[in-house]
């Protein structure tokens, strides 16, 4: 073996090990960006599932407030009807003269829907 032949084997040793290092390195970089986008998924659908959780809370929520509008709603219509009736028979009473009963039936409906809701 010559000189020559001895720094041909050397400089082709060595290229072959930079060439590993080149290739290690790289399969090195994308196994840590392969781990970040897979860390970023995760992050984002555990994100996604907070996200979800409150708007079905919120949701459950409204239809609380929904259900409560409606029973005030019908709570506002009944006594919106006993004060008309109410009106109607003093209004009766005023023209006519009588309708004394027609005002005692009237207040004993009053008197019971004030007493139910209390």
């Amino acid at each position: 073996m010559n000189y020559e032949m001895l720094k041909t084997f050397f400089v082709v040793l060595l290229a072959i090990c930079g060439s590993i290092v080149t290739i290690t390195s790289a399969i090195s970089g994308i196994a840590k960006i392969r781990e970040m986008l897979g860390k970023s998924k995760k992050d984002n659908m555990k994100s996604m599932e907070k996200a979800i959780e409150i708007h079905n809370k919120d949701i459950t929520d409204i239809k609380i407030d929904i259900n409560q509008l409606k029973r005030d709603v019908k709570e506002n219509k009944d006594m919106t009807i006993l004060i008309c009736k109410g009106v109607k028979c003093l209004m009766d009473n005023s023209i006519t003269g009588n309708g004394i009963d027609n005002l005692k039936k009237t207040r004993q409906e009053l008197d019971e829907y004030l007493i139910e809701k209390k």
